[in-house]
């Protein structure tokens, strides 16, 4: 019995290390880069930079599924607003943010 209770501990840890090493990987999304204020309205290429400095966050409307995902880090990506781009980054599916690593412009 103590050697089941064992053996079942090594693979709950083995589990919980593989989910969080996945956490942390690079995904690239493409998109459209925007604020939230324009993306809650389906503007997604307004390229307003009034609007950030409203306090309305920047975002990347993603191409596959229409999500929008908030910039963390987003760098010289705002100098981008209203363009398709190329994003690689840690992607957090629960705070629904993408912490950008690096970026592409698209045509």
């Amino acid at each position: 019995m103590k050697k089941l209770a064992f053996l079942l501990a090594v693979v709950s840890l083995f589990a919980v290390l593989a989910m969080a090493a996945d956490a942390g990987m690079a995904t690239t999304v493409q998109g459209y880069v925007t604020d939230s204020a324009c993306a809650a309205h389906g503007n997604k290429m307004c390229s307003e930079k009034s609007h950030v400095m409203n306090d309305n966050p920047m975002v990347l409307v993603s191409d596959a599924d229409a999500s929008i995902l908030t910039l963390k880090s987003p760098g010289k990506l705002g100098n981008h607003m209203g363009k398709h781009v190329e994003v690689k980054g840690v992607v957090n599916p629960a705070e629904k943010t993408i912490e950008v690593k690096n970026f592409k412009i698209l045509k």
